[in-house]
Order: structure tokens, then C-alpha cells, then sequence
């Protein structure tokens, strides 16, 4: 990571979650994700694509950019 990034992050995602009553007891039935941010409509123009099937030689690198 470069030396002037932030130590921490912070992220707030809103949840549903539903419960059932079984056995006199309440479960979690589902935790359903809500404002879940969609994915851009064009492209970053410094990515590439890239081949799946290539392992990269150190996967804690940081990414490249051409």
C-alpha cells in the first residue's frame, strides 16, 4: 500500500434481516444486503482484461497498471 494511505477504512452497508419463530425460540432466516452500490457503466480506463489463467507471480503485489 502506498505510505500516505489511511490506516483504517469505514463502510456502511444496510441490512433486512428476517427472523422465524421456531420452537419458541427466534432464527435468523435471511440478512438480505439493501443499497448495495451497482457497478460503474464504463470502464476504468486504467484497467486491462485481464487472462484468467495466468497466475500472477506474487498474488500480494499491487496491481499494475499500463
Amino acid at each position: 500500500m502506498p505510505p500516505d494511505a489511511p490506516k483504517t477504512t469505514e463502510s456502511h452497508t444496510d441490512h433486512l434481516f428476517s427472523f422465524v419463530l421456531r420452537n419458541g425460540q427466534w432464527e435468523l432466516s435471511s440478512d438480505q444486503l439493501l443499497n448495495v452500490p451497482s457497478p460503474p457503466t464504463k470502464p476504468d480506463e486504467k484497467s486491462v482484461p485481464v487472462d484468467p489463467s495466468v497466475t500472477p507471480a506474487d498474488p500480494l503485489a499491487p496491481q499494475t497498471y499500463i
